[in-house]
């Protein structure tokens, strides 16, 4: 009569654990497109800012926004919490 509940168990076990792959695959997209963009510091992304609504942005920061979306997702899976 056990089995039920270690079932659940396991269950939410592997749901735990799904989550965290997820959190993981966001951090590592995020710092390898930061890694992609750190040889060209002052490149506009695209254009000006008035064709595609970048705002004129340089790759420096996009990486910065894709080092901040990294730590995001680290801090909100809770690793950081001691």
């Amino acid at each position: 009569m056990t089995l039920p509940n270690t079932l659940s168990a396991a269950q939410r076990e592997i749901t735990a654990l799904r989550a965290r792959l997820a959190i993981a695959d966001e951090v590592a997209n995020s710092l390898a497109d930061c890694v992609d963009a750190l040889p060209k510091p002052d490149e506009r992304l695209c254009c000006d800012g008035q064709e595609c609504g970048c705002q004129g942005s340089t790759v420096h920061q996009r990486s910065i926004h894709y080092a901040n979306s990294a730590l995001a997702a680290y801090h909100a899976s809770g690793k950081d919490a001691a």
